[in-house]
């Protein structure tokens, strides 16, 4: 096969370049009939997209049609199939065939489906189209199915085959494929390759398999469809590849969707502990996670999946070991798996103590929550019905299961949030072997990372309001303790060679154990923690709060002062050594920008803009004028700087001249961005005029972030300054800088290096002054939007006024030269505290004699924007205050 094939979803990406306007919409039939709490993401409204602008194209669509969706574990493929399902209802077609390999993930997907009382239930609690209700109904075969209904029949692969290889009464035969079309959808599809994968032409052609009965039953009707999803198709086997060449209509790797932040952190525990008191360690880790979310106000409950090796006989021994370690556990016995040398149980240890809560209690705690009635024996011989419905509600409240048991039959097709710990039960390990020259993982460590890859989904929480719900917020934060809740923990012996497979079969997986990130410390100084600001001293910050969108007069200005920005393509190439340097590296051609206001293009060309705007029904006037009570006409949203006037877009191109072509893909492609934030029908929020004084001790603490290993694309991040190429300093003698070090960018390296210069002159009006580093410690809220904002230093400044002390609390953000524009909203913000506490300190903050202030963005190596000027101007101003 050549190397120049490309896949069905390049294919459309080549499309979507070269006509913007080609790629559909989805219609607002999907997202309002599916349940209001699974909304779509990103990634899965591309995925209908593709499928419904490949399906109303001719020169694409196949008949009968076949496409394959490759998404990550834990991605959400069946709320991508109920969209589907309820876009090719519309299409006309009634009959759905639901197949997989294994009865659990049936009735899995039964309740997904089914059952409108399961919190997994993913439809609408009515569904309407066209003005009707329609119902869905499970039926055994398409024999006289209601015609206004969605007929889902769910079957095994392996049943289906039989009950249309031998006949058999009430069971769906080849018939029911002749005479209306059928959508079938395959989860789990990879075991559908079985035949594909083998080299034996004459196994291949074997029309009794699996494989060839889907294929006759897609050829029996010229409409059929078959969807498949699988998280792992096998594309590397040449043979899997030909075959979906043409069919792999999106792919969503495991590593976008961790690297996405959709899935939890991973990591492996591994220790020499016996395997006793690897369950006390993994029970100890879960109440404390149990503990940590209850402190902040969340009802989750965390679930450990004990992993058992080959048999059911061994399954049972765990179940029963596990039972016998819970009844025999004594404060003696935690105590020894306390004690060990570990860094989250030392937190542990720590935050016990904190919370007052005695090892006795603990005790007692554990033996009720791990109890026989709380555990799940799992495996062929004891799965049924009610541990069905169990396994598929961990995360309801009335399922108190916290622990389970199972060999390899949650594998597959198994969705469950709120499982952080695995723990393998066996310390043997099967070794890799060589086949045909190459070196192949075991099957077992690739299971025991799929399983990983399966229990990594994100259990959703948020803490503040502006967090998002479904993705990690505390990857840089290592001192986090909320960052346990967004991780998951393998258990594991101690063992280099295995950890090393694991690894390597992580890898195979799409993940990686081993983060090319360094961990840095901030430590305040023992002198400083001696001061007056330290003991009693406040921070002010304001909050973020609700406003209805019937008040809003403009766009958000951080959309307004965002830089937009669109691409030609050039169609060049070249040969890149993906071990090298990045250094010194530099696109294949050089570019030209072209670079315009919407006011101003408007000006020139109307059409062009209109017609752009065309393209999106948030842009139609009625949903604009809902949204906007001031708004008088199209025109005045198209030229007035409040809406799009003054947005500006850069196009990169490769040619003499930007042909209006271009000039309408990019204006495109930008006001997608744009339509999709703007969320007419949603509440929007605005930042509290008043702040309000919190303790500076309790806001600013000793702090370990991560950040990527320093490279030319970090800008200096992660270097001490004290080791800066450029701004050189060694904070730990400097008493004015609260923390030992300062691991930012060079830009705010500059700032540090800069303020210094004004100590002489400062200590002349300001008895006591001092810079503090803001690691995401503290946030403020810019008044219009409620857009949050964490500027990257406070200064505290203190004088005696004749009568009192007056403080000064400043904010202050250095930006690199590229994100002046793009982050302007900020420093409209910062000016505005300042220019209010001016006007009168008591619109602020309660305490007149406390003043608030901003100074403009910091930038001292910018070629065209500078600001070193303004820095002066700023620091002049509080020096003659």
């Amino acid at each position: 096969m050549s190397e120049k094939q490309e896949y069905l979803y390049q294919k459309i990406e080549k499309k979507i370049i070269a006509d913007t306007s080609w790629y559909k919409s989805i219609p607002d039939y999907i997202a309002s009939n599916l349940r209001r709490e699974f909304q779509l993401r990103g990634y899965q409204r591309n995925a209908i997209r593709n499928f419904i602008s490949f399906y109303e194209d001719p020169s694409l669509k196949t008949s009968p049609t076949h496409v394959l969706f490759q998404m990550a574990t834990g991605s959400g493929k069946t709320l991508l199939m109920a969209g589907l399902i309820l876009y090719l209802y519309k299409q006309g077609f009634r009959n759905f065939l639901f197949f997989v390999n294994t009865n659990n993930i049936i009735y899995k997907t039964k309740d997904n489906f089914l059952n409108q009382l399961s919190s997994k239930f993913l439809f609408a609690e009515n569904i309407q189209i066209d003005g009707k209700k329609v119902e869905i109904n499970e039926v055994n075969n398409f024999q006289d199915t209601d015609p206004d209904a969605i007929n889902i029949c769910f079957s095994t692969i392996q049943k289906l085959h039989d009950d249309l290889n031998v006949v058999k009464e009430n069971c769906i035969t080849y018939d029911d494929f002749c005479e209306s079309p059928v959508i079938l959808i395959s989860d789990e599809a990879h075991h559908l390759n079985a035949g594909t994968k083998k080299s034996d032409e004459s196994d291949r052609a074997d029309n009794a398999s699996w494989e060839s009965t889907v294929d006759n039953i897609l050829s029996f009707n010229n409409q059929n469809i078959l969807l498949e999803f699988t998280a792992t198709a096998g594309l590397t086997n040449e043979s899997v590849r030909s075959k979906y060449i043409n069919k792999l209509i999106y792919d969503y790797e495991l590593k976008q969707f961790y690297m996405d932040g959709y899935s939890k952190d991973i990591k492996s525990l591994r220790s020499d502990l016996d395997l006793e008191n690897r369950i006390i360690q993994a029970v100890v880790l879960s109440q404390y996670r149990l503990k940590l979310f209850s402190k902040h106000g969340l009802s989750i409950k965390p679930v450990i999946l004990f992993k058992s090796a080959n048999s059911t006989k061994n399954n049972e021994k765990s179940y029963k070991l596990f039972q016998t370690v819970i009844s025999n556990l004594t404060v003696k016995k935690l105590e020894i798996v306390l004690n060990s040398q570990n860094e989250i149980l030392k937190k542990i240890r720590d935050f016990l103590t904190s919370q007052e809560i005695s090892l006795e209690s603990l005790v007692q705690e554990i033996k009720f929550d791990f109890s026989e009635e709380h555990c799940l024996l799992v495996d062929n011989t004891n799965l049924n019905e009610k541990s069905q419905l169990l396994l598929n509600s961990l995360e309801d409240d009335s399922n108190r299961i916290r622990a389970i048991f199972e060999i390899k039959i949650l594998d597959e097709g198994w969705d469950v949030l709120n499982l952080f710990d695995i723990v393998r039960m066996y310390d043997t390990r099967q070794a890799g072997h060589t086949k045909n020259g190459k070196r192949e993982i075991s099957k077992t460590t690739i299971s025991e990372a799929q399983l990983i890859g399966r229990g990594a989904r994100y259990c959703p929480f948020k803490i503040n309001e502006d967090d998002d719900l479904y993705k990690r917020k505390y990857d840089s934060d290592e001192d986090n303790e909320l960052r346990l809740c967004e991780t998951l923990l393998y258990h594991c012996f101690d063992e280099e060679r295995y950890i090393s497979e694991l690894k390597e079969a992580l890898r195979h997986e799409g993940l990686d154990l081993d983060k090319d990130v360094i961990r840095c410390s901030y430590k305040l100084k023992d002198d400083f923690k001696n001061t007056d600001l330290f003991n009693s001293g406040l921070v002010f910050l304001n909050e973020r709060v609700k406003k209805e969108s019937k008040d809003l007069l403009s766009l958000d200005d951080k959309l307004i002062s965002k830089i937009y920005s669109y691409t030609e393509q050039s169609g060049a190439s070249e040969l890149e050594d993906l071990f090298g340097s990045d250094e010194n590296k530099s696109s294949v051609l050089k570019d030209k920008v072209y670079h315009f206001k919407i006011k101003e293009k408007a000006k020139d060309n109307y059409s062009v803009v209109h017609k752009a705007l065309r393209q999106f029904r948030e842009f139609n006037f009625d949903n604009l004028k809902k949204h906007f009570k001031d708004l008088k006409s199209m025109s005045d949203f198209i030229f007035k700087e409040e809406y799009l006037g003054n947005i500006e877009i850069q196009i990169h191109y490769f040619g003499k001249d930007v042909s209006q072509s271009t000039i309408l893909k990019a204006l495109v492609r930008n006001f997608a961005e744009i339509a999709k934030k703007i969320g007419f029908n949603e509440s929007i929020y605005e930042g509290s005029i008043k702040f309000k004084p919190k303790k500076f001790r309790n806001v600013f603490t000793d702090k370990t972030i991560s950040v990527a290993k320093a490279s030319v694309s970090t800008g200096g991040k992660g270097i001490s300054q004290k080791n800066s190429l450029n701004y050189p300093l060694d904070l730990s003698s400097e008493d004015w800088y609260v923390y030992n070090d300062n691991y930012g960018t060079d830009e705010e390296k500059a700032l540090v290096h800069q303020f210094r210069m004004y100590l002489e002159k400062l200590r002349k009006v300001y008895s006591k002054l001092y810079l503090v580093r803001n690691e995401q410690q503290l946030s403020i809220y810019s008044f219009k939007d409620g857009n949050r904002f964490e500027p990257d230093f406070v200064l505290f400044l203190q004088k005696w006024d004749g009568k009192d002390f007056e403080q000064m609390q400043i904010f202050i953000e250095p930006k690199g030269e590229n994100l002046l524009k793009q982050d302007k909203w900020k420093e409209d913000f910062l000016l505005e505290i300042k220019e209010k506490t001016n006007e009168d300190p008591s619109l602020l903050s309660e305490n007149s004699h406390y003043k608030i202030w901003g100074f403009h963005f910091t930038n001292f190596n910018g070629k065209k924007e500078n600001r070193g000027k303004e820095f002066k101007q700023d620091m002049e101003e509080i020096l003659t205050r």
